[in-house]
């Protein structure tokens, strides 16, 4: 059973991810877990500074070992900016959508 101090709960859910998520034992285990299987990173088979990514962030705490994938940290940077880009680029295309919509 998963226990969390609601008093720690940030307001906005990016802050709870990074300020009780990432440092629950939940997430300690798995990302120990994750390492252990896979000790090296899956894009460009670097063995040094290792961190483990959320392929998608759907459900934190019903996560899989295949929900993950261990990056080294260049790799990790890398691919999150890649998907900000990507939501970026999505967020343009529905606001151009809109605006045809209403006529603007």
């Amino acid at each position: 059973m998963i226990c969390i101090d609601m008093r720690r709960i940030p307001q906005n859910r990016r802050d709870w991810y990074r300020n009780v998520y990432l440092k629950s034992e939940h997430w300690k285990n798995l990302r120990k877990e994750k390492k252990k299987l896979n000790p090296i990173c899956e894009v460009c088979g670097s063995k040094k500074k290792l961190d483990v990514h959320h392929k998608h962030y759907r459900n934190l705490y019903d996560v899989l070992l295949e929900d993950l994938q261990t990056l080294c940290r260049r790799c990790h940077k890398s691919r999150h900016k890649f998907l900000d880009r990507l939501k970026k680029k999505s967020l343009r295309s529905k606001l151009r959508g809109l605006r045809r919509l209403i006529g603007g």
